[in-house]
């Protein structure tokens, strides 16, 4: 490598990631990346699996930016926007941040062949039929037209019109974070929230009741036992929304003397009740806490904790997005960040009149600065402990020091035979198993509303099913895309599974009776 090329190369580069990037931090790590890269000859092309690909599977590549809570909101575009295409296809993700992240959000999905390092995307975006790097929107920034046009006529509209939009929209793929307030304000006013957001003029339908598939490990329950949480109630508490900030640096956070009140107050009220903090282990520790977890736990850890809890309280941040992906509820804190936008409707989202407007990414330090000049900012100081524990309390007294329901296990050998003899009509029917198919088929002649879930579909067996009246999505035993109490039967077949009463717990939030193929389901 000789020095005055690699310079030219350098200087060719760093120019293209400022004009591209408009954030110096993301400038700061590609240089670094590439010059690494250069150094020790690290390659950077991803050529094995997609150049091995027979000629009709389209070889898809999209890169992901953000956090937690912005992979979550992807992760759910990604999943129905694989439902439209027609042919085969392989989908690699490329994410911009922690892989760790990204492998917690998309595994085991069926729908995602490979996770890669993001520095890969450029080098290896023709190597792809299709190539979308997301910042809030999908920008295409690659296409194969006539392999697209003609292995999917809906991918290839799809692609149109997102090209439309890009070209009326240009400033909001231009600018980088510093558009993100007017992208807010776009979505704002047309109603939109941020798990809308990339769905482009709602082609694919995406809204709140859109289920994402969020997979547990049986093996992620074995820190409630560590900890003494598996047969007790508890309430997961962090005070942290961007880890990119230290504690004392961001003034999103709600005022430390409040969260102490609060715990205060909910330990008086709910002595039984548990308090559990999560968080990084530069996090504060909370006075009052009976369980701290701070730094002790894997991000599949912290998946299995919240999804038990009976209530998360937070700052919004990708704890909330990652609850409310877990089916549960969440008492969240808004401040400089839209809770017209990023408040889901099923949650305890908090509000003061403190400020006029809220205020993300109006300056650069947002995040570390109030824009008015307060050294504690009046949206989150005027958001008292005593307003907060008063809307909580409504929730917590429907569900705190409640008996566990009892579910009505029904054991079946023959499902066909049983469901012959006994007939279910107007029924609401969940089966977890896409073996099931063929007897479902039976059932929606009953007017039965039936829904199929399991962890590995393909798009011609949903879409099938839709044409028969019958939902078929993407779904994990362990956390069933579905609210509390939405079914009337579940049905299984019987399985021995670790931490299996989990499972059962889990079924027993959506409906009463369970029917069990083939004898015993769990053993604990």
């Amino acid at each position: 490598m000789k020095v005055e090329n690699f310079g030219q190369e350098l200087r060719g580069k760093i120019n293209k990631y400022v004009r591209k990037y408009n954030n110096k931090y993301e400038v700061y790590f590609r240089t670094i990346f590439y010059c690494l890269t250069r150094i020790f000859n690290i390659p950077t092309h991803v050529t094995g699996d997609v150049k091995k690909l027979p000629e009709d599977v389209l070889r898809i590549a999209i890169r992901l930016d953000g956090g937690l809570g912005d992979v979550l909101v992807y992760s759910l575009w990604v999943k129905e926007f694989s439902k439209i295409i027609e042919s085969d296809f392989l989908i690699d993700v490329f994410p911009s941040r922690s892989m760790m992240i990204s492998k917690a959000v998309f595994k085991e999905n069926t729908f995602i062949n490979k996770i890669y390092n993001f520095s890969y995307f450029e080098d290896n975006v023709k190597n792809y039929d299709l190539a979308i790097e997301f910042r809030r929107f999908p920008h295409i920034v690659y296409y194969n037209y006539d392999k697209i046009k003609k292995y999917s006529p809906n991918l290839n509209e799809l692609i149109y019109k997102y090209n439309i939009f890009q070209k009326d929209y240009d400033k909001f793929f231009i600018n980088g974070a510093s558009c993100d307030t007017l992208i807010d304000l776009y979505s704002v006013c047309r109603g939109e929230k941020r798990i809308q957001q990339p769905d482009i003029d709602r082609l694919l339908g995406i809204d709140e009741n859109t289920k994402l598939y969020l997979p547990l490990s049986a093996e992620s329950f074995d820190i409630l036992d560590k900890y003494d949480l598996k047969n007790t109630q508890y309430i997961t508490i962090t005070r942290s929304v961007d880890q990119n900030y230290t504690q004392k640096q961001n003034v999103r956070l709600w005022p430390l003397a409040y969260y102490q009140e609060l715990i205060k107050k909910m330990k008086q009220k709910y002595p039984e009740v548990k308090l559990v903090q999560l968080g990084v282990s530069r996090c504060e520790e909370l006075r009052g806490i009976d369980v701290d977890l701070l730094g002790k736990t894997t991000l599949e850890e912290v998946k299995a904790i919240l999804k038990h809890s009976l209530l998360h309280i937070d700052g919004e941040c990708g704890m909330v997005h990652t609850k409310h992906f877990l089916y549960g509820k969440s008492a969240v804190f808004f401040g400089q960040t839209a809770i017209e936008y990023l408040g889901y409707e099923n949650n305890i989202n908090l509000k003061s009149n403190g400020c006029p407007h809220w205020c993300e990414w109006i300056v650069d330090d947002w995040q570390t600065h109030c824009i008015r000049g307060y050294d504690e900012p009046p949206c989150m100081t005027e958001l008292k402990p005593d307003y907060v524990f008063e809307n909580i309390v409504p929730y917590l007294d429907s569900v705190a020091n409640k008996p566990e329901k009892q579910i009505k296990i029904q054991e079946v050998d023959d499902l066909k035979t049983y469901f012959e003899s006994n007939v279910l009509s107007n029924k609401k029917i969940i089966f977890y198993g896409k073996e099931f198919y063929d007897i479902a088929k039976n059932l929606v002649q009953n007017n039965n509303q039936i829904t199929i879930y399991d962890s590995k579909l393909d798009n011609k067996k949903i879409k099938e099913a839709k044409e028969l009246g019958i939902s078929m999505d993407y779904g994990d035993i362990y956390n069933i895309p579905e609210d509390d109490m939405s079914a009337d039967v579940f049905v299984s077949t019987s399985r021995r599974i670790k931490n299996g009463d989990y499972i059962l717990k889990e079924i027993s939030r959506i409906v009463e009776r369970i029917y069990l193929v083939g004898g015993q389901l769990f053993d604990g």
